[in-house]
């Protein structure tokens, strides 16, 4: 078949030419056996033992207590939506504008920073992120709906 040619003639120049570097996952890739059927085997990277570093355990808390706090934050404005309401005096509409803009923030950045994480570094990212929404958290506890602020 032309295309299937077309695969093998080119295989090592598409990969050889993407300059991606080997990666250390886990890789289950399909390999054809002699009744002719397929198999799957897996091939790691350069990962020689089972050992999780303290490092890597560090990594791992850090990330959970990060999403942790991101779904706390995500749904915390409609627990606290009828003490808002009352505070700075708005009606259900404009309760329901809020909800509507944090959600459609959510909807916006999400996209767009899982495309920046790709291709940049996700260590930048996500400490700028937290930086930035650990300061706006901050301004947030100053506001108040009573004349005097």
């Amino acid at each position: 078949m032309p295309a299937q040619q077309l695969t093998e003639r080119s295989k090592d120049r598409i990969v050889g030419n993407m300059g991606l570097p080997p990666n250390s996952s886990q890789v289950a890739l399909m390999k054809k056996v002699d009744d002719g059927g397929l198999d799957v085997e897996f091939k790691g990277g350069n990962a020689t033992s089972g050992h999780v570093t303290t490092r890597q355990w560090i990594t791992v808390g850090v990330l959970v207590y990060v999403n942790l706090i991101n779904y706390m934050d995500r749904l915390t404005i409609a627990g606290i939506l009828d003490d808002v309401k009352k505070e700075f005096n708005a009606n259900n509409a404009m309760g329901g504008l809020l909800q509507t803009a944090f959600i459609v923030s959510y909807m916006i950045f999400a996209p767009l920073f899982g495309y920046l994480g790709d291709r940049y570094s996700r260590k930048a990212i996500m400490a700028a992120g937290v930086f930035l929404w650990s300061i706006f958290t901050l301004i947030g506890s100053f506001m108040s709906g009573r004349p005097e602020h």
